[in-house]
C-alpha cells in the first residue's frame, strides 16, 4: 500500500485554496515598491486602524503561536520566546502595515479610501469594525471544520483506493 501524509494533503489544500482565492480576488501581488503618495499612505494607515485590520494581524499570530508550539514540542520555550519577541518587533515597527499599504494602493483610489474612512467613523462602521474580529474568528472555526471534513473525505477516498494515509 502507498503511504500519503495527511499533513502534506492539508498543506497542499490550504495553499491551493489560498492561492486560488488570492489570484481570483486580488489580481496578483502588488509591487511593494510602487510609489504611494504620502497622503494616500496616511489615509490607508488610518483606514487600517479604524477597521481593526492591524489588530487582526496580531490576533492571527497570537492564535498561530500556540498551534505551532503544540505541533513542535521539541522546540524549547526559550526559542519560542525569542521568536515571539522578534514577531512583536515586526508589529511595533509596522512591517505588516508597510506590506499592506501597496495592496490598498493597488485596488482603491484615495477618494475611495477616504469614503471608507467616513464609513468606519460612522456608527454602523464602528459597529462593523467592532464585530469583525469575532466574525473572523467564527468564520475561521467554520473554515477549519470544513477543511477537516474535506480532509476526512479525502483520507477515506484514498483508503478506498488502497493507499495508507498517515497523520504524521
Amino acid at each position: 500500500m502507498k503511504r500519503v501524509s495527511l499533513t502534506i494533503i492539508l498543506v497542499l489544500l490550504t495553499f491551493s485554496l489560498a492561492i486560488t482565492g488570492y489570484s481570483q480576488n486580488q489580481g496578483g501581488i502588488p509591487d511593494p515598491n510602487a510609489p504611494v503618495s504620502p497622503g494616500k499612505a496616511k489615509a490607508i494607515r488610518q483606514l487600517l486602524e479604524l477597521t481593526g485590520g492591524l489588530k487582526a494581524g496580531k490576533q492571527m499570530m497570537d492564535q498561530l503561536f500556540p498551534l505551532m508550539k503544540r505541533s513542535s514540542k521539541q522546540v524549547p520555550e526559550s526559542v519560542w520566546a525569542e521568536i515571539e519577541k522578534e514577531y512583536a518587533t515586526d508589529i511595533s515597527l509596522g512591517k505588516l502595515v508597510d506590506m499592506i499599504v501597496p495592496i490598498y494602493n493597488n485596488h482603491l483610489s484615495e477618494e475611495e479610501i477616504n469614503e471608507l474612512i467616513k464609513f468606519y467613523e460612522s456608527p454602523i462602521g464602528k459597529k462593523m469594525a467592532s464585530v469583525t474580529p469575532q466574525i473572523a474568528t467564527e468564520a475561521m472555526q467554520v473554515g477549519m471544520q470544513w477543511g477537516s471534513d474535506i480532509l476526512k473525505r479525502i483520507q477515506q477516498r484514498l483508503k478506498e483506493k488502497g493507499y495508507s494515509v498517515t497523520t504524521d
